[in-house]
């Protein structure tokens, strides 16, 4: 789990991946993206997670 430092992020992150975000949000998470491995980790686990559930649902 990202430490302290990432919380405003991962407060986000749900949110950024339903593209649900303020532009400024958007340009918040992505420039922390860009530099944040654990980050990036955590949005690749929950769209994965998310495609599965569109498929169950389907």
């Amino acid at each position: 789990m990202p430490d302290d430092g990432c919380k405003s992020i991962v407060d986000r992150i749900g949110v950024w991946i339903r593209d649900g975000t303020s532009r400024g949000e958007r340009e918040a998470v992505r420039g922390h993206l860009a530099v944040c491995r654990r980050c990036r980790d955590l949005v690749e686990e929950l769209v994965d997670v998310a495609g599965g559930l569109a498929r169950v649902a389907a």
